[in-house]
């Protein structure tokens, strides 16, 4: 797998902060013009915390602690991957 394609604050291109990490695969944002999304980060599948209905998976938490430690409030890029839509089944955006 390849780098986390994350902008931190000093690239030119900012058009969000993450306000809150719901698990290792989904943030939520405030982005510059829409407002809050919930968004589904490409390339990332952590195990479930939240499914309802599912137990908590081995790791999850795990992968979710890192993301809220490498993520919460930072300011972010939002970048769509062409091969994919645009949300996915849940109606996350994702995030590249």
């Amino acid at each position: 797998m390849g780098p986390i394609a994350v902008s931190r604050a000093d690239d030119p291109d900012l058009t969000a902060t993450v306000l809150r990490v719901v698990d290792g695969d989904t943030v939520d944002v405030v982005e510059d013009f829409r407002g809050r999304l919930r968004i589904r980060l490409i390339g990332i599948d952590s195990p479930e915390v939240h499914k309802p209905g599912y137990g908590v998976g081995c790791w999850g938490p795990e992968a979710s602690e890192f993301a809220r430690s490498a993520l919460s409030g930072q300011r972010v890029a939002i970048v769509t991957d062409p091969s994919q839509d645009t949300h996915d089944r849940y109606g996350r955006t994702y995030l590249h």
